[in-house]
């Protein structure tokens, strides 16, 4: 029996970001093997093709052109059609051409910039309503992070809170390429931690900083460091599991985090990133230090110290008490069953 074919598309690649892909490929793991999965990509990079490939899914290159040349093209090509869309570029304009010929659309979304004709939408972001939305037509929300769209080792690991140990093992992640340089910075600022027992460092194969981890980890002598490179889901689980305390952006990373249990310093540093690291804070769930960006290297050290104080100090809320995916893929089911 053949499978019902979802078209996902993202864009992504080492040097500015997998967030989108990542995403989709979660999806694809929660919503199971009922369907088949393409992914379209604008000129994936061989890296991002091997990625999705080794997830067991075919990749389709697409040619670089403006948004609404390609979102015509596709609806020209197909008819009823489920798509499913993870990116700021596709907009109304991209879904309205895109639904053309009977297509329907599943869009996630984390930013909520302007009206959409989705047949669903997923934001898995906490505190987010439907009155958020300007919606231009009937749409089936699922929000908030009961619905949560992370690996499965992240899901089948995941566990509430536990206090902070005195000698805590902290972890810096701010994703595989970090074009901010917030890794090298943070280590710094932990170097004159005696109270911490070991720092990890997590980079990916598109980080670049001219040596400026490297300097940083010398001029770090008296903690253990380790530097880990290239680590895929399930080990990244275990990881985040070892470790008390962990320092990155309000994005995947953190949702990932908090899930399987770990204490949190986050911030942002796009503007995407934002509403996660203010809600966070707010709930309790982790220390929010703001824009990264914003703070000198004096103020960043400072703010990761008054981090580690609240955490010691605070009894941390859940970011998500039970996750309600078989919701999800109910409705992704009517939706391709509405062909």
């Amino acid at each position: 029996m053949n499978k019902v074919k979802l078209i996902l598309r993202a864009d992504g690649d080492e040097r500015v970001g997998l967030g989108h892909v990542m995403r989709l490929l979660a999806m694809a793991e929660i919503l199971g093997e009922q369907f088949s999965y393409e992914f379209a990509i604008r000129v994936p990079s061989e890296a991002v093709c091997n990625l999705i490939r080794a997830a067991g899914h075919s990749v389709r290159a697409l040619p670089e052109q403006p948004f609404h040349t390609e979102a015509a093209g596709l609806a020209r090509e197909y008819d009823n059609q489920v798509f499913v869309l993870d990116g700021y570029a596709f907009d109304f304009d991209y879904q309205t051409a895109l639904r053309a010929n009977g297509n329907r659309l599943i869009v996630v979304d984390d930013l909520r910039t302007g009206p959409v004709v989705a047949d669903v939408l997923i934001n898995h972001s906490p505190g987010v309503t439907a009155a958020m939305y300007d919606n231009a037509a009937p749409v089936h929300f699922f929000l908030g992070p009961s619905y949560s769209l992370v690996r499965r080792p992240f899901l089948e690991n995941s566990r509430a809170s536990a206090p902070l140990t005195a000698d805590p093992r902290l972890l810096i992640c701010f994703g595989g390429a970090d074009p901010a340089g917030l890794t090298a910075r943070s280590v710094l600022a932990m170097s004159g931690h005696s109270d911490i027992r070991e720092i990890g460092v997590i980079t990916g194969s598109a980080f670049r900083d001219d040596g400026a981890l490297e300097r940083a980890i010398t001029a770090t002598p008296r903690v253990a460091l380790t530097h880990y490179q290239h680590v895929a889901a399930a080990e990244l689980a275990v990881l985040f599991a070892q470790f008390d305390v962990i320092i990155c952006p309000a994005s995947t990373v953190l949702i990932e985090s908090l899930l399987v249990g770990c204490a949190a310093i986050t911030g942002y540093f796009a503007d995407n990133q934002r509403h996660l690291a203010d809600f966070v804070g707010r709930a309790r769930q982790a220390y929010s230090v703001g824009d990264f960006l914003s703070l000198s290297d004096a103020a960043f050290a400072t703010a990761l110290t008054a981090g580690l104080a609240w955490l010691r100090q605070t009894i941390r809320t859940s970011y998500v008490t039970a996750f309600r995916h078989q919701e999800l893929r109910a409705a992704v089911q009517r939706l391709v069953g509405g062909a």
